[in-house]
């Protein structure tokens, strides 16, 4: 793939903004940032994601994959970076039993609540 190529996803003609009609039928991306300070056991955070993932994977509304990132400035802070097809996908996800569970534990390992960010994809260049 060329750099022009992957370089595409970056128009700013491709973005359907806000606007509902435009919007249907474009395939969006939807991304929650889940940030977690006080983190003492980073191996049980990469656990705690890996169950999830093999097995909420195929299973819970639109959920596409996450990351994992440690926070080289901060020790014990992490960023998690789950991907969704859509806002509405993901909060369907949200409001499942097995969401509130999964957070409940993530709160656990970090000894607070974590900050949620909710961000609409503008451009990638994954290729």
């Amino acid at each position: 793939m060329t750099v022009a190529a992957r370089a595409a996803s970056c128009d700013p003609a491709d973005d359907p903004g806000d606007d509902p009609e435009v919007r249907e039928g474009h395939s969006m991306s939807f991304t929650q940032i889940i940030e977690i300070d006080g983190v003492q056991d980073e191996q049980a955070v990469h656990d705690h994601l890996a169950t999830w993932h093999a097995e909420q994977y195929g299973v819970a509304p639109g959920y596409q994959g996450c990351r994992v990132l440690a926070d080289q400035e901060v020790p014990g802070r992490y960023l998690i970076e789950v991907d969704f097809s859509s806002e509405e996908e993901a909060k369907r996800n949200d409001a499942r039993p097995e969401t509130e569970a999964w957070a409940a534990r993530t709160r656990e390992l970090a000894g607070s609540d974590p900050t949620h960010r909710n961000l609409r994809q503008v451009c990638t260049t994954f290729a």
